[in-house]
């Protein structure tokens, strides 16, 4: 595994993750909007977590393939 392999698997995670962050910054506006606390929470913990998770994984996958 070259360090290249490393920086372009962070990128297109880091791409992913962005789209998603983009996605629940909406879901959160709305949240204040509607005054509502509970789906401010529950955005911010699935957020949060969906992001690294999916950063994380993108990561595996891509570094696993470069391997074979």
């Amino acid at each position: 595994m070259k360090k290249g392999d490393i920086i372009g698997a962070g990128v297109i995670g880091g791409a992913i993750s962005g789209i998603i962050t983009s996605i629940f910054n909406h879901l959160t506006n709305i949240a204040l909007e509607s005054k509502s606390i509970t789906l401010l929470i529950i955005n911010i913990l699935v957020g949060g977590s969906l992001v690294i998770g999916i950063a994380i994984l993108i990561n595996l996958i891509l570094t696993r393939k470069k391997e074979k």
